[in-house]
C-alpha cells in the first residue's frame, strides 16, 4: 500500500471528525464550522491532487467515499441528538440518510467480496448529492454561528438534500442492476 499526499489528506479529514462533533456538541458553532470547511477543502483537494499529481491509489479511492459518509453522518448524528434548538435537523432524514449507505455499503460488499467485481467510481450525481449534503451542513452551522433561524431556507435547503439522497441511491440502484445484469 502506497501512501500519497492525498491519502494523506484523506486521512486527516477523518481525524478532523472528533473534534468537530466535539465542538457541535459544544455548540461552538464558529470553531464547528472552521473544523467543517477545513475537512471539505481537504475532500476537494486529495482527488484533484491524486489526478493531477497522477497518485491515484485503490485505497485512496476506497477511503475517499469513507472519510466523506464519515464526516456527513458524523455531522448529522451529532446535529440530530444535540440539536440546534431553531433549525432542529429530523431524526428520520438521519434514518433516511443511514439506510441509503447502508443499502450501498451491502452492495459494494456483495460487488466486491461475491463476485469480484470491483468498480469505485462515484456518480456525478453522487458527488452532487455529497455536495448538497456538506452544504446543508455548513448552512446549518453558520446559521447557529451566526444566530440566524431562516425556517423557509431551512426547509427548501433540507428538501434538495432529501431529493439528492433519493436520486442517488436510485441511480446507484440503477447502476447496480445493470451491472448485475451483465454478470
Amino acid at each position: 500500500m502506497r501512501l500519497t499526499f492525498s491519502t494523506v489528506l484523506t486521512l486527516s479529514r477523518i481525524a478532523l471528525i472528533p473534534f468537530l462533533v466535539r465542538a457541535l456538541m459544544q455548540e461552538a458553532w464558529r470553531n464547528a464550522s472552521i473544523l467543517f470547511v477545513i475537512a471539505i477543502v481537504t475532500d476537494v483537494l486529495d482527488g484533484y491532487l491524486a489526478r493531477r499529481w497522477k497518485q491515484e491509489t485503490a485505497f485512496g479511492a476506497c477511503l475517499d467515499p469513507v472519510a466523506d459518509k464519515l464526516l456527513v453522518i458524523s455531522c448529522y448524528a451529532t446535529l440530530v441528538f444535540c440539536p440546534i434548538s431553531d433549525l432542529p435537523l429530523p431524526g428520520w432524514f438521519l434514518f433516511l440518510v443511514l439506510v441509503k449507505e447502508t443499502i450501498l455499503l451491502i452492495g459494494a460488499f456483495y460487488f466486491g467480496i461475491m463476485k469480484q467485481v470491483v468498480n469505485i467510481r462515484p456518480s456525478m450525481f453522487g458527488k452532487m448529492a455529497m455536495v448538497v449534503q456538506s452544504s446543508l451542513i455548513a448552512w446549518l452551522l453558520l446559521c447557529s454561528a451566526f444566530e440566524w433561524a431562516p425556517m423557509k431556507t431551512f426547509h427548501v435547503f433540507l428538501g434538495v438534500a432529501i431529493l439528492f439522497v433519493l436520486g442517488s441511491l436510485l441511480q446507484y440502484g440503477y447502476q447496480t442492476f445493470c451491472a448485475a445484469r451483465k454478470l
